[in-house]
């Protein structure tokens, strides 16, 4: 893109800040004021622009709005700043008669020294009136203009702090009136506008559910205990909740992709009191224990939208490589680490700016273009296997320590989703099974490059049965169950078994889990009142993931 930078001061830095953060644009900068002159007749280097940026110091385009005293009439300052907005807009309109171009103009701000201190907002008329009714003129200024958008600078200068955001010797010494941060400040907000105007906004959010929308896990903290209300962490996940419905009401989808158990799901989303999403929000509900970038693929296609037109907002940093790994196009929010950082992520995102908003926006039609789900599919396969080679996990695996027994109890009390047979112990009957001839408790620990899970896995063999199996499942989906499960089998082909059983009680929330043992390479030999029993013969292949690095 071609690039006009013209205004009312020096223009340097901001070129030069401009040229960093849109090095692949050509920056064309005007001379010191004279703006009006490029704009009504665009000659030279300023023609045949893609678009057009007016930097304005307003302080000097309308004096007598800044020089303001108590005594002074306000109808001469509404009147300075009308003219001025009539000359722009008329400059303006002449560069559009040549080139319909989109065109950026800096708002106005508000002073920040006010000469009547504390009493300020009491005066009639109050400079703070006055300045509301000047914005009010400007914003006036671009709706009356096709293609313009302000460069909101009182918002910048709120973010850095106003008697940061100036540089009185600066201006002094070279007509610039903003400080080295404001600069860098307003060419970053100007490069997310350049974005967006080229890109448009993101049409569509796919959230995860556990530690995302709220926190803890449902399945195995239960509907009264994860953190959703109106206090502590619980009010982190209702604020960044607040922040997903302005970009809904703003037109933009929201999917769920969720490993998860549907019933626990839905229902905290249909009956927690302190959701702010709930399910008529929603367009698209995958929640099951498929690979995500897959499940993502699908609701693109459900929603018929463009992969690079979603983005995807997970808590597990894993997950969220995964994706990118997996699904470039997608943008992914790297989520902060504490949820009460969350919303403050989310508005920090400038991929949702809209171009324009009208009020039908909440209720946007079908219709967007589609990317060729089939093809992204074949592979996503290839690209999550060299990501998980890349994710360097490590497991140990053995008998589960004095130590680590109440981990052990805890796992198997409060895992529900990837629990084979459900069941429940105390730590003393835990402690008696394993210490029975044959018998055996076994943990399996994890780590990866992202950090240290812990004991995430246990087990309790019976002679060659595999009697109660769980997994946390907040790491579900690496294969590490299958790594786990070749431990348990070479443990009971070492005691002479030549085959080893396998058993799964159907609960209410492990419906997950079902088919693990038939994915494995077991075969069923008997089935009765939601039990099952599963035979692998131990001379056959053990299945193991590659990217897994073991150690017993």
């Amino acid at each position: 893109m071609k690039i006009g930078l013209c205004g009312n001061f020096n223009l340097d830095a901001l070129a030069n800040g401009l040229n960093s953060q849109l090095a692949e644009h050509e920056i064309i900068a005007g001379k010191d004021g004279a703006f009006f002159e490029e704009l009504a007749a665009p000659f030279g280097d300023f023609t045949a622009l893609d678009l057009c940026i007016i930097a304005l110091d307003w302080r000097e385009l309308t004096p007598l709005l800044y020089e303001f005293a108590f005594g002074d009439d306000p109808a001469k300052i509404a009147d300075e700043f009308q003219t001025q907005c009539q000359r722009i807009k008329k400059s303006v309109e002449s560069l559009g008669s040549a080139h319909a171009i989109p065109v950026l103009i800096f708002s106005p701000i508000n002073d920040n020294h006010c000469s009547a201190g504390f009493i300020n907002r009491l005066l009639d008329p109050s400079p703070f009136d006055l300045f509301a009714q000047c914005q009010r003129l400007f914003n006036d200024l671009c709706r009356a203009l096709t293609d313009a958008y302000p460069v909101d600078i009182e918002e910048i200068c709120a973010c850095i702090g106003k008697d940061a955001a100036f540089d009185p010797m600066s201006r002094a010494m070279s007509h610039q009136p903003f400080s080295s941060g404001m600069i860098r400040a307003v060419a970053g907000h100007i490069r997310a506008m350049v974005a967006q105007l080229r890109s448009y906004p993101l049409k569509c959010v796919v959230l995860d559910l556990d530690n995302t929308l709220w926190g803890g896990v449902v399945g195995e903290d239960g509907f009264d205990r994860i953190e959703l209300g109106t206090g502590g962490r619980g009010k982190a996940f209702v604020d960044f909740q607040k922040e997903l419905l302005k970009l809904y009401k703003q037109g933009t989808l929201l999917a769920v992709c969720s490993k998860n158990d549907t019933c626990d799901a839905l229902d905290v989303i249909e009956r927690h009191p302190h959701m702010v999403i709930r399910p008529g929000m929603i367009s698209c509900f995958r929640i099951n224990w498929d690979d995500k970038p897959k499940n993502v693929v699908e609701i693109a296609k459900e929603l018929n939208v463009g992969l690079d037109s979603m983005m995807f907002i997970d808590d597990s940093p894993v997950e969220r490589a995964i994706m990118a790994a997996a699904l470039p196009d997608v943008s992914v929010l790297e989520l902060p680490a504490v949820p009460e950082l969350f919303a403050d992520a989310l508005r920090a995102c400038t991929r949702f700016w809209p171009v324009q908003l009208t009020k039908t926006d909440s209720a946007r039609a079908a219709g967007f273009s589609r990317n060729n789900g089939r093809t992204v599919l074949q592979k996503i396969s290839l690209n999550k296997e060299a990501y998980l080679k890349d994710l360097e996990i490590r497991l140990v695996m053995g008998r589960v320590s004095e130590q680590s027994i109440q981990r052990a109890v805890q796992l198997f009390n409060k895992t529900n989703q990837f629990n084979l047979t459900g069941a429940r112990y105390t730590q003393g009957e835990l402690e008696r099974l394993a210490g029975l001839p044959g018998n055996g408790l076994f943990g399996m620990a994890m780590t990866d490059k992202f950090g240290d899970y812990g004991i995430i896995g246990v087990a309790l063999l019976r002679a060659d049965t595999i009697e109660s199996f769980a997994l946390s499942c907040r790491v579900f989906g690496r294969q590490i169950e299958l790594a786990f499960l070749v431990f348990m089998l070479m443990h009971i082909r070492e005691k002479g078994h030549e085959a080893a059983i396998g058993k799964f009680i159907s609960t209410p929330r492990n419906a997950m889990a079902k088919g693990f043992y038939k994915d494995a390479g077991f075969e069923r030999i008997s089935e009765s009142a939601g039990e099952s029993r599963w035979s692998f013969d131990l001379r056959q292949r053990m299945p193991m993931a590659p990217w897994i690095h073991c150690r017993y």
